[in-house]
């Protein structure tokens, strides 16, 4: 531990905890990691005894296999199925769960390092939604999407994407109502803290575009009063050509690529999402990927450096970047 002021004992109750002063702790020894063979240093707090090494304050702590950590990220974003990566990775399934809910957690806390630091701040946005089932079609769920609609290398970047349930539409909707009972409609509380995320990551003075759905007029002007709202009918997007009129190219490109990249919300397959918290993880992971996250997500000691500096502001942001 060369920078002692880095890091603090891991003990709540200890009074290096909050606020290490000087050299708290002694050198304690070493072990060897068993799944890289490093003989890792111990040490102990001067003043509670605990004893600790680095790999206390990093993010694989207490993981069996951080090695395939890399791959699984990469397997889950490149449409492979929970089955196929345990089987490509030699692994259970069960690992493969872990791991993608570990990383999706990660990618999460990144992302809103992301928002926080000023990084995704851009002047023209592209909103839109998709739509997809959890289980069966009778049981819909609407994606909300904003993503960064500027024409040049940081176009694309997604700055924010949420999921909810909505009920179930044309020729399903009596039979979801007679089997699963009333769903609730949660698409205008996503989208809008979808907007809000953008907000606070842009500063609000932005030009967003939007197709001719009329309730994201009403969103636009409840959420973001400040931008300008071009809304694009459905005969301008079907004549537009790539990138000189086609206004919403890039979350179009966006959607088609989680449809693309996703095995879950791939059509005609057998892979479905089963749950949407789950549904909600994948998306925050997809975003680390087409964000180009894979450095801060892979390491080990972000939590404990860049997210424990910003803490405090991500507490600002909507929910949908904290909590599950």
């Amino acid at each position: 531990m060369e920078d002692q002021t880095l890091f603090s004992c891991p003990n709540p109750e200890c009074k290096n905890h909050q606020t290490p002063e000087g050299k708290w702790f002694n050198r304690k020894g070493s072990y060897c990691q068993k799944w890289s063979g490093r003989s890792i240093p111990r040490f102990q707090c001067k003043d509670c005894g605990l004893k600790f090494s680095m790999s206390t304050f990093t993010d694989i702590y207490k993981q069996h296999k951080p090695y395939l950590n890399r791959q699984v990220f990469k397997w889950y974003s490149n449409s492979a199925s929970q089955r196929q990566i345990a089987e490509n990775l030699s692994t259970t399934r069960t690992t493969v769960i872990r791991k993608f809910r570990s990383l999706a957690d990660k990618a999460r806390r990144v992302h809103a390092c992301q928002i926080v630091t000023g990084q995704l701040n851009t002047d023209v946005v592209q909103f839109d939604e998709q739509e997809t089932f959890v289980r069966t079609k009778k049981l819909p769920l609407s994606i909300a999407i904003a993503v960064d609609g500027t024409r040049n290398r940081d176009g694309g970047k997604i700055i924010d994407i949420d999921v909810g349930t909505m009920p179930a539409k044309s020729r399903n909707a009596r039979s979801s109502q007679e089997m699963y009972g009333f769903q609730a409609d949660e698409r205008s509380y996503v989208c809008q803290t979808v907007l809000n995320n953008v907000k606070f990551a842009t500063g609000g003075f932005i030009r967003i575009v939007t197709d001719a759905k009329t309730a994201y007029k009403t969103y636009v002007s409840k959420v973001l009063p400040r931008a300008k709202h071009i809304s694009i009918s459905n005969e301008k997007r079907e004549f537009a050509s790539r990138f000189e009129d086609n206004q919403l190219w890039w979350v179009n490109q966006a959607c088609a690529s989680t449809r693309h990249d996703l095995s879950r919300l791939r059509r005609r397959t057998c892979v479905t999402t089963k749950n949407i918290h789950e549904l909600r993880r994948h998306l925050w992971l997809y975003v680390a990927h087409r964000n180009k996250y894979e450095k801060d997500l892979l390491d080990p000691f972000f939590d404990a450096v860049k997210f424990k500096s910003i803490k405090d502001s991500v507490s600002l942001l909507s929910n949908n970047l904290l909590e599950n």
